[in-house]
């Protein structure tokens, strides 16, 4: 965890009541933070906006688990991450053309 999650883009994750008080759970959150990684969680079954409150998640970005719409979340999320990879690369392109107009 400590190598893995500084090096992603995009953390997606899907917390449970069990891994709202786990200490692993709550080290990837704050290395997630450390190293200015979106955090996109997916509310689980038997979970309320309320528990992911303590987090200071933003609820905008949250997306909802339900085992009958299995299939349209996994779409739905990777759509989500194409298009975030998308915006991603679209904003270094416009760093690199920003850097190389300030160097000329």
């Amino acid at each position: 965890m400590q190598k893995t999650v500084p090096r992603c883009q995009l953390l997606i994750f899907f917390p449970t009541d069990k891994s709202l008080n786990s200490t692993d759970y709550m080290n990837e959150i704050r290395l997630a933070r450390k190293h200015i990684i979106q955090i996109t969680p997916v509310l689980g079954i038997n979970l309320k906006w309320e528990d992911l409150e303590g987090l200071n998640i933003n609820r905008g970005l949250v997306h909802e688990y339900n085992p009958m719409q299995f299939d349209n979340l996994c779409k739905e999320l990777y759509d989500y991450a194409l298009k975030f990879k998308e915006d991603l690369e679209r904003e270094v392109s416009e760093k690199k053309t920003d850097i190389k107009r300030i160097n000329k």
